[in-house]
């Protein structure tokens, strides 16, 4: 994923999100213990992607 321009990045209240960061591999990694399954999923799947790429 990139972003050309994160100047306008926020949190998407209505959906119960009060925080947006950027984080580092290792963040993202920690993080994830204390969050939804289904984010965990995507991170997974996500994870895949990159490794057929890097093929």
């Amino acid at each position: 994923m990139e972003c050309l321009d994160d100047l306008q990045i926020g949190p998407q209240i209505e959906e119960g999100i009060d925080d947006v960061k950027w984080m580092t591999l290792s963040q993202v990694r920690a993080s994830l213990y204390d969050s939804y399954r289904t984010i965990r999923v995507v991170m997974q799947e996500y994870h895949k992607l990159l490794k057929k790429q890097s093929l």
